[in-house]
C-alpha cells in the first residue's frame, strides 16, 4: 500500500479508475481536477471544492471508491469533504473536532475498513482518531504521545495494521505502529539509526516490508527498511540532493518509484532494482521544474503521473510514455494559482 501524507499537490484513484489530482488554492480554497476517462486527457483548469484551508490537504479513497479529502481549517480543527458520487459533487465541508493541531492531517483506510486520520496537535505529541467500519461514527481523539515535528506519514502493511512514521524534534526518524490491525493497540516508538530534515513518506514493499523515505541531513535521500513484521530495520543512502519530502508510487511489478525536488529545481526520480529490493544507482532527471514537492500515481494503464507546482503557481504534469519506462511525456499546464506550501 502506497504512503499517505500531507502535499501540496495530492493525486488520487477513484473507483472508476480516473485520477484526480487536489492542491490548496493562493485562496486558501482547495482545487481539484479530474482525467476525462481511464489515462485520459486533464482539464485545462482545476475547479474550486472550497473550504477555508490552513494546510496541506491529504486524499484517502474510501472502501467504496469515493474520496474523502481532510486538511486543518481555520479554527485549528481538522475540517473534511467527501465525494457524493464518483467524480461527482462533494458534500459541505465540516469540522471533526479534537485538539488545536500543528501539522496538516494524513488519512489512511484501516484494517476494518473504516478511515483513520493521524495528526500533530498539542504539546507536539500524535493524535489519531478511526472509523470501526466504513461510513461509520468517528472514534474519540486519541493521543499516541511523541515529540514531533514536520507531519506525520502513515501505511497500512500486508497484516492491516498501521505503520507511522514521523520526525522528532532533535531530527530523529521514529516509528510507532500497531500490535494488532483489530484491536488497535499501538507499540512503543521507536528510534531509527536515521536522522532526516523533511517528513517522511511510508511505502509497504512487494513482499510486504515497509520501507520509509525523507531527505537526510545532508540533503541525500535516506531509506529505512524492514522486510517483514519481526525483521531489524536497516538504514542507508540512496544519494540524490533534494529537497523537501519525497513522494513514492508503485509500478505494476511491485517495485517502488521514489520522486524528489532537486536543488537545481527540477524533479528527479529513481527506481527499485526489483520489487522490495535495493534502489538503483542512478537518478533520472524529468522535464519538470518544480517549487513544490511532487505527487504521483498509477494510472489505470500502469503508467506513473507525476505533478508539481511550477515557477509560475501553476500546476504542472507529465506522464510515463508507457508502464515502467524512464521516458516521459512534456509536462503540460493545467491553470490555476496554487499556494507553494
Amino acid at each position: 500500500m502506497l504512503s499517505h501524507y500531507p502535499s501540496a499537490i495530492t493525486v488520487a484513484r477513484g473507483r472508476d479508475g480516473v485520477l484526480e489530482v487536489f492542491a490548496r488554492g493562493s485562496d486558501a480554497h482547495l482545487y481539484h481536477g479530474r482525467q476525462n476517462g481511464p489515462d485520459g486527457d486533464w482539464p485545462d483548469r482545476l475547479s474550486a471544492v472550497g473550504g477555508n484551508l490552513l494546510s496541506n490537504v491529504t486524499v484517502c479513497p474510501l472502501v467504496d471508491g469515493l474520496l474523502e479529502v481532510f486538511a486543518r481549517g481555520i479554527n485549528g480543527t481538522i475540517w473534511h469533504a467527501r465525494q457524493t458520487e464518483p467524480g461527482g459533487g462533494w458534500t459541505r465541508w465540516a469540522t471533526l473536532g479534537g485538539p488545536m493541531t500543528v501539522s496538516p492531517p494524513v488519512a489512511v483506510r484501516n484494517a476494518a475498513e473504516g478511515l483513520e486520520v493521524f495528526v500533530i496537535g498539542e504539546f507536539a505529541s500524535l493524535y489519531h482518531f478511526w472509523q470501526r467500519e466504513p461510513h461509520s461514527k468517528w472514534s474519540t481523539w486519541a493521543r499516541l504521545d511523541g515529540t514531533l515535528i514536520g507531519a506525520p506519514a502513515v501505511a497500512r502493511n500486508r497484516f492491516g495494521q498501521l505503520e507511522v512514521a514521523a520526525r522528532r524534534w532533535d531530527g530523529a526518524l521514529v516509528h510507532v505502529s500497531q500490535r494488532e490491525a483489530v484491536t488497535g493497540a499501538w507499540a512503543p516508538w521507536s528510534t531509527l539509526e536515521c536522522r532526516i530534515s523533511s517528513a517522511p513518506t511510508v511505502a509497504t514493499n512487494a513482499d510486504g516490508g515497509v520501507e520509509i523515505l525523507a531527505r537526510g541531513t545532508d540533503g541525500d535521500l535516506v531509506y529505512a527498511r524492514r522486510p517483514g513484521e519481526a525483521a531489524p530495520w536497516t538504514t542507508g543512502s540512496i544519494g540524490g540532493s533534494v529537497v523537501g519530502t519525497p513522494a513514492v508510487a508503485h509500478h505494476g511489478d511491485g517495485r517502488l518509484e521514489v520522486f524528489a525536488r532537486g536543488t537545481d529545481g527540477r524533479v528527479h526520480h529513481l527506481a527499485q532494482s526489483e520489487p522490495g529490493g535495493d534502489w538503483q544507482k542512478e537518478w533520472a532527471t524529468l522535464d519538470l521544474h518544480a517549487i513544490s514537492d511532487p505527487a504521483v500515481n498509477r494510472g489505470a494503464d500502469g503508467r506513473l503521473e507525476v505533478f508539481a507546482q511550477g515557477p509560475d503557481g501553476m500546476l504542472r504534469h507529465t506522464r510515463q510514455s508507457a508502464p515502467g519506462s524512464d521516458d516521459y511525456t512534456g509536462p503540460v499546464r493545467i491553470k490555476g494559482v496554487l499556494d507553494p506550501l
